[in-house]
């Protein structure tokens, strides 16, 4: 079996149709919804209190550096920027609603994507793949207009996992434009709040959609 493996590695790597290629992309976020705990870390016992944070739109960019085999299978690691707007932070537990919020993080990303373009036979290649990275530099922050209370929550770095689909349309033999969406999700992400060391966020969970236009470059 080692064997088998090893030649077929190799078959790839020598394979005259594989290329190394660079991308640099842009687009748009929409994140889901989500209910989170606050936990006293001296108990460690979480609260009942219910914590809501209503997401809006956001936006990301971020660069890509990949290998296609064949053209067949696609491996790439990646690096993305995300800011993401927040309409609402409700504490309802000590009635506190914060409106002018914030969330940013950083996704560092490997994928493997299998190219479908057999079945166009064109200059569109669609694809499907799968993806695991780590969440990182996470804030989310947090202002109540009213009493100016400003609250900055810094999330630990967190596994984060990507379903893939998306589709490249060849421009010239070494240009694409790339058309991708992704699904992420990271789950129990642990939140400190800034100058509390009482207290954390627990069981927050990170439910992304990513829609993203980039430009490919074959070498």
């Amino acid at each position: 079996m080692k064997k088998i493996l090893l030649l077929a590695v190799l078959a790839l790597s020598n394979n005259a149709n594989a290329e190394l290629y660079v991308k640099g992309e842009g687009g748009y976020i929409y994140t889901q919804d989500s209910d989170f705990n606050i936990k006293n870390t001296n108990t460690s016992i979480s609260s009942n209190i219910l914590n809501k944070i209503k997401y809006s739109s956001g936006y990301l960019y971020g660069g890509v550096f990949g290998y296609q085999f064949a053209n067949m299978i696609s491996g790439e690691v990646g690096l993305n920027y995300m800011s993401n707007g927040v309409d609402t932070i409700s504490n309802f537990g000590e009635d506190k609603v914060y409106t002018e919020n914030s969330l940013t993080a950083s996704s560092v990303f490997a994928a493997i994507h299998v190219n479908l373009g057999a079945l166009t036979a064109g200059k569109f290649n669609p694809y499907v793949g799968a993806g695991m990275g780590m969440l990182m530099d996470i804030k989310l922050e947090a202002q109540n207009p009213t009493s100016n209370e400003v609250v900055n929550y810094v999330g630990k770095d967190s596994m984060i996992g990507y379903g893939i689909v998306g589709g490249t349309f060849s421009v010239t033999n070494n240009i694409q434009i790339d058309l991708q969406f992704r699904y992420g999700r990271a789950t129990n992400i642990e939140l400190a709040i800034e100058n509390d060391t009482d207290r954390i966020v627990d069981n927050y969970e990170y439910n992304v959609f990513l829609g993203s236009l980039g430009i490919k470059v074959l070498f």
